[in-house]
């Protein structure tokens, strides 16, 4: 694994056409999707297997 400070993510997938994901989860008390909203939230997150056979 690549020890890389986010920001240099983020340039990296917005000069390209490479996707960054994150793994957001809810089964914790650091409330990542609600810190998520408050710190940024300018895209909607949304699920892993979204639009995939797993998704139900």
């Amino acid at each position: 694994m690549l020890d890389m400070p986010l920001a240099n993510w983020r340039t990296i997938t917005a000069n390209s056409s490479m996707p960054l994901y994150a793994v957001l989860s809810n089964v914790s008390d650091a409330q990542a999707v609600k810190n998520y909203y408050i710190a940024d939230g300018s895209q909607t997150p949304y699920g892993l297997y979204t639009g995939t056979p797993y998704e139900h």
